[in-house]
């Protein structure tokens, strides 16, 4: 990938960049997660216009999954992404039936967006549908809180502003 553009040191909107991923490989994601993203394989790409203020940044472009596969290290199970998409419209980023795919193929959707129009707040909502989604496939050592396998029903709304969310739905163990 590369980066390029001009910092305008003495104009009101300083930055006019492009970030420009012909293709980044899942196994460099994997290297910058510390050990929480394994097995990973596929690509990710996409372009990106950044542009504005730092504490006012827009962002406008596209970071698309192309058989982008992983294991998250707390949960053990394998997940696939298969030409997702993330949409960056501004001071949002937006997610449209973003499908995360388990093991046995079953689907884990989720629709939202990101807020961010006064940095460093954000706040956001989502909506996220499961069902017979294989979540937790965590051997004995995984982590310290649970092993074993996990199916969830989900019918989900997650809202919130920073740190502070809100969840309401429905969560089943199946």
């Amino acid at each position: 990938f590369r980066m390029f553009g001009d910092y305008n040191l003495t104009g009101k909107n300083p930055m006019d960049f492009t970030l420009d991923i012909k293709r980044l490989g899942a196994k460099t994601m994997q290297a910058f997660s510390f050990g929480e993203i394994q097995r990973a394989d596929g690509q990710m790409s996409g372009e990106l216009k950044l542009s504005g203020d730092p504490a006012d940044p827009v962002i406008r472009g596209e970071l698309a999954f192309k058989e982008f596969n992983f294991v998250l290290k707390q949960l053990g199970a394998p997940f696939s992404l298969k030409n997702q998409t993330v949409a960056f419209k501004g001071q949002s980023v937006q997610m449209d039936n973003f499908t995360l795919i388990d093991s046995t193929g079953q689907k884990l959707v989720t629709t939202g967006r990101v807020l961010f129009p006064d940095l460093p707040n954000y706040s956001y909502r989502f909506n996220v549908k499961a069902n017979d989604f294989l979540a937790i496939n965590a051997g004995r050592y995984a982590n310290d809180h649970f092993f074993g396998n996990a199916k969830i029903d989900a019918s989900m709304d997650i809202s919130g502003v920073n740190e502070s969310y809100t969840v309401n739905g429905d969560i089943k163990i199946v």
